[in-house]
């Protein structure tokens, strides 16, 4: 049995395999779900802390990366996929902090431009509420004054 420890498959999945699989499978989310579970995450509740935030955001995102084969930790091997015991994946080789600073920059601006994207699709949404919520506001006055 060979195992590569410290190596794991980070490569894009080829044109091929993409259009087969364009989404994951209910099977794995439920798997990802299950792993939450076991690892005492819960998806619908959120830390109050910021750095707290910050921790199980990048645990969940590392468990839904799942490089989880060879991986040497024993917690990730009994539930047959990447807990994040460390917050980060231990099967994933890790940039050195100058490579880091020298991503940091390019990652911002997609997340930024990510983030803008989003607010741009919402922002009819948003104007919306904020319409409804102003007559409401507009409304509860005029009773106020009639009564």
């Amino acid at each position: 049995m060979s195992q590569t420890i410290g190596k794991a498959n980070t490569s894009a999945p080829s044109p091929e395999r993409a259009a087969k699989h364009p989404q994951r499978t209910d099977a794995e989310q439920a798997d990802y779900r299950r792993r939450l579970r076991a690892a005492g995450i819960k998806e619908d509740e959120c830390p109050e802390d910021m750095d707290a935030f910050r921790l199980q955001l990048a645990r969940q995102i590392a468990m839904f990366l799942n490089h989880w084969h060879g991986c040497p930790e024993r917690f990730c091997q009994r539930n047959r996929g990447c807990m994040a015991p460390n917050i980060h994946c231990s099967n994933v080789e890790q940039p050195s902090p100058e490579q880091r600073a020298k991503d940091w920059p390019k990652v911002q601006f997609e997340v930024r431009s990510a983030l803008n994207k989003i607010l741009a699709e919402r922002a009819a949404e948003v104007e919306a509420y904020e319409e409804e919520e102003l007559q409401r506001v507009l409304a509860k006055r005029r009773q106020g004054k009639a009564g």
